[in-house]
């Protein structure tokens, strides 16, 4: 399982800049990370869900939708949330806090329920492994900032059978980090058809119902298309 993660890693962040899926890659990333602006500190709190690696693994070609499953089954059963608090030096660099004192300080709220981190020895070994391996990509992609980048992992399934956090789901997810909220409405508007004024033409993220100047009820059919049929 080990070189298969790795493998699907490898895939998953050389599939990104592909153009054919980078748009909605972006978009979907864009949503799920959020930043603190401080003076004196850098504060990133970037919620991953199963769907970032859905998308990722569709820009795989080499990867069989076998393989893609495997993958998706480690990550689905829990929820990822990657988080850098450090403080900044004057010439630049940044001292982040550990994974153990972020983990003292953060809680994640949804459905009504506060859930603390998991411990260490909650987690599988598969999830163990692919945060592990994780680290190294995140590193390189953001230098300095990625060595304090660290995976906090929340329980993935509510006890009736849902999830904590569906990002296709009308809900509401929350992040505390010692005293910022960090919130996200849902469903998520890059996981859902972008909709149309049918009299305008205006495109609208996938989770506005309505146009926000003319008040008219969007649809996910272009205007061109629906003239067509």
């Amino acid at each position: 399982m080990k070189f298969l993660i790795a493998a699907i890693i490898a895939g998953c962040c050389i599939a990104i800049p592909v153009r054919a899926q980078q748009t909605s890659l972006e978009k979907l990333v864009q949503e799920t990370q959020q930043v603190a602006h401080e003076r004196e500190r850098a504060v990133l709190v970037w919620w991953i869900p199963t769907e970032f690696w859905a998308r990722s693994l569709e820009s795989s070609p080499n990867l069989s939708a076998r393989v893609s499953e495997q993958f998706l089954a480690v990550v689905r059963n829990y929820t990822i949330v990657a988080v850098l608090d450090g403080k900044l030096s004057p010439v630049g660099g940044v001292q982040g806090l550990s994974k153990e004192q972020i983990e003292e300080t953060i809680s994640l709220e949804s459905k009504g329920i506060v859930l603390r981190p998991l411990a260490n020895e909650e987690l599988s070994a598969d999830i163990t492994t692919l945060l592990q391996m994780m680290r190294p990509f995140i590193a390189n992609m953001l230098g300095q900032l990625g060595q304090n980048v660290h995976f906090i992992v929340f329980k993935g399934e509510a006890p009736d059978g849902t999830r904590y956090a569906d990002p296709t789901r009308p809900g509401r997810l929350k992040v505390t980090l010692s005293e910022r909220v960090f919130e996200w409405k849902l469903p998520l508007a890059a996981l859902l058809p972008t909709q149309f004024d049918q009299d305008t033409g205006d495109a609208f993220p996938g989770n506005y119902r309505y146009s926000p100047f003319t008040g008219k009820t969007l649809s996910a059919t272009p205007p061109a298309a629906r003239t067509q049929n």
